[in-house]
């Protein structure tokens, strides 16, 4: 269980392999991430892992077409999906399914990276909060994907309630509802325009001081929304002088 394969089979994350660079629609992601699958299943042989190179080489070429977001950003070409539901996506190469444990230095990164990198939102002390909630959802794997690698997001969230002295146990509790429709307002307009990480090592060049504000300006929340409101009313009993006994 990790916040990449939370051992569900439903989805996983694979936002770090660098998919959302590529400027495609939903259903092109999937057709992309199908054919890779298909792809590696007929040309590679696990036992011949020169025959992996071969496959990357010609992915390369094929994938080369596509407008990229950001040039200096690889698409990793293993990354597929990892059972026949295309439900799940994974690294082709890694060793839990090549029994190799040098085999993904066939990759762009290679092995020491690809297997010793961990995203910001790994190395969250709420990584397992954020794994049982997120599995929660009815998400398919880019959503998935564009949710749990979206670190700066999940941090902003993360303070707004932390400035309000709302603690981890009780906001992914009594305010499950209202987390969920903030996580879930990034996919609001389509399918297609939601999915908009780069990757899952992006910076934050904002760090506003004001949580509140900081969150509306990342999801473009509309200050007018009911659970806007819902937000303000949060940090508004904050501010409230507290009851006194007897009083």
């Amino acid at each position: 269980m990790s916040l990449c394969q939370p051992g569900n089979g439903k989805f996983s994350c694979g936002s770090c392999c660098g998919l959302f660079n590529l400027k495609l629609d939903q259903h092109q992601y999937h057709r992309i991430l199908k054919e890779r699958t298909s792809e590696f299943e007929k040309e590679t042989d696990l036992s011949k892992p020169y025959t992996f190179a071969v496959y990357r080489k010609q992915r390369e070429i094929k994938e080369n077409v596509f407008e990229k977001k950001d040039l200096s950003t690889y698409n990793c070409p293993f990354l597929g999906y990892l059972n026949e539901s295309e439900k799940q996506l994974g690294c082709l190469i890694h060793p839990s399914r090549t029994k190799d444990p040098k085999s993904q230095n066939f990759s762009f990164y290679g092995a020491s990276i690809c297997l010793g990198y961990e995203c910001k939102n790994m190395e969250s002390p709420l990584v397992h909060d954020w794994e049982k909630f997120l599995s929660s959802l009815e998400l398919d794997s880019l959503r998935y994907s564009n949710l749990a690698s979206d670190h700066i997001t999940l941090s902003y969230i993360e303070k707004f309630f932390s400035e309000n002295n709302i603690p981890p146990a009780v906001f992914f509790s009594e305010h499950y509802e209202l987390v969920k429709k903030l996580v879930l307002h990034r996919f609001r307009d389509s399918e297609n325009d939601a999915l908009t990480n780069l990757t899952s090592f992006e910076l934050d060049y904002i760090q506003s001081g004001d949580s509140l504000s900081a969150l509306a300006d990342r999801l473009k929340l509309d200050r007018n929304s009911e659970f806007f409101a819902e937000m303000e009313e949060i940090k508004k009993k904050k501010l409230l002088p507290p009851i006194i006994q007897g009083q």
